[in-house]
């Protein structure tokens, strides 16, 4: 009978294909690494836990997994958290460059700190606005208008600010009006929103769309020699007379597209950081 080699008294546990996914691979993978950071053996380690030196080689070697009860004494023993040992980033936790940041930070002078604390800001405020879509505020003119008599600069956009998203189609336009009926169908339907360019020189031509305020009126219409003419054919020509005031507020530009209207958050945003730059 041959002598028996030392290779053949070992036995071999091939690992698995995938051994970087196996989760007791993970939890062996890092027990070691931390064991070892620290300077235990397996002995010490298996005493420090309190399982026998048998079951921490099993577990060590990745054949099989502690149970739950030993997860939080094993971290406990190796300094580590949970996500630690399974290798996986911990959300409530820093990172060793967060916290090495914050040790530093702990270190400068009041000064210094408030000088950090505002560039941070800055820089958070910078990213934050680089990632919204570019904004400009309107006017949404409301129903409560104020009287234009004669010089459509007169007239008061009364309303609350209107947040949009930048559009070529907003190059021109002051205001933004809502259309109220059914007059200036197909084209333009019962709460809708338009755009509106001032017209401060008092030129719009046969055939464009104004708006118009007549008394305390406001009303969108279709601009020809004989008055002001509703889309929809079921409407009347609205006509005035020499003793009637009938104010033009500005050109129609189109209707705004629901998907420039900027979101409540990127609309706070914008204003926030508008804000901060002008200060």
């Amino acid at each position: 009978m041959g002598r028996k080699t030392a290779s053949s008294l070992i036995s071999f546990v091939p690992a698995p294909d995938s051994w970087e996914a196996d989760p007791i691979c993970i939890v062996s993978r890092q027990m070691n690494r931390f064991r070892m950071e620290r300077g235990l053996d397996q002995k010490q380690f298996a005493a420090l836990v309190g399982v026998s030196y048998g079951v921490m080689n099993h577990w060590l070697l990745g054949h099989t997994r502690p149970d739950i009860g030993s997860l939080p004494r094993i971290a406990a023993v190796l300094d580590v958290t949970l996500y630690d040992l399974y290798d996986l980033p911990d959300p409530t936790c820093t990172s060793t460059e967060e916290r090495r940041l914050i040790a530093e930070y702990r270190r400068l002078s009041g000064g210094h700190k408030a000088a950090l604390t505002a560039l941070s800001h800055a820089l958070l405020a910078a990213e934050e606005t680089d990632r919204v879509r570019p904004i400009v505020a309107l006017t949404r003119v409301s129903h409560s208008l104020a009287a234009g008599i004669g010089d459509p600069i007169d007239f008061q956009d009364t309303g609350e600010p209107i947040y949009l998203y930048d559009d070529p189609l907003l190059r021109n336009a002051d205001a933004v009006f809502p259309v109220n009926g059914e007059s200036m169908e197909p084209v333009y339907h019962d709460r809708d929103l338009v755009l509106v360019e001032r017209i401060r020189d008092g030129a719009l031509a046969f055939g464009e769309i104004g708006a118009f305020m007549a008394g305390n009126e406001m009303y969108i219409k279709r601009y020809e020699a004989d008055g002001l003419h509703s889309l929809n054919p079921a409407f009347p020509v609205m006509t005035f007379s020499e003793s009637d005031t009938v104010t033009l507020i500005g050109r129609i530009l189109g209707v705004l597209p629901a998907s420039l209207i900027a979101s409540p958050e990127d609309a706070q945003l914008w204003k926030e950081t508008h804000t901060e730059r002008r200060c």
